[in-house]
């Protein structure tokens, strides 16, 4: 099944470790949303310690690379607090481990930890990069306590309707 469950591809650390992929009925996993709205599944994420990563990223596994070129790229998403009103972080990091580019959204739509809710009127993020060395990228979402991106506690989120594109 899509729901409760940690998908081949995306990795996610969790207070520091890193769940595999398969069946999970907590922590980081996609949730489906029977509420109707701006997307049906979204991916689950939290950061439960300021002091400990919580995140989830595509590109670090093996055989599920994020390959660029040279070009300009656009991510956009949708993303609802599971609970309160926490921030978004979306990076694309290089193969180096720098900050190529990331965007901060504040999901101003809670859907208070129930996944009969609807998704409607989630936050819209939207990031345009222009890549100009070829390699394996990660594209990582983090929940952050703020619009400079600061940790916190028991930050929830959840990121749907993912589109990563080629602009030329």
């Amino acid at each position: 099944t899509v729901g409760n469950n940690r998908p081949n591809g995306w990795a996610c650390n969790d207070a520091g470790t890193y769940p595999a992929s398969g069946e999970a009925t907590l922590g980081p996993r996609v949730m489906q949303f029977t509420g109707g709205g701006d997307f049906k599944f979204g991916f689950y994420v939290r950061q439960s310690d300021a002091s400990k990563p919580g995140f989830i990223e595509y590109g670090s596994t093996n055989g599920y690379e994020l390959p660029l070129v040279f070009g300009n790229y656009c991510l956009t998403f949708n993303c609802v607090a599971w609970a309160g009103s926490p921030y978004l972080k979306a990076e694309v990091i290089t193969p180096n481990g720098n900050v190529l580019a990331s965007t901060i959204v504040q999901c101003t739509k809670s859907v208070n930890k129930n996944t009969a809710a609807s998704t409607a009127n989630s936050a819209f993020g939207y990031l345009s990069f222009y890549n100009i060395t070829k390699g394996n990228y990660k594209l990582r979402f983090t929940p952050c306590a703020d619009a400079n991106g600061s940790s916190g506690s028991w930050l929830e989120a959840v990121v749907g309707d993912v589109n990563f594109r080629y602009m030329g």
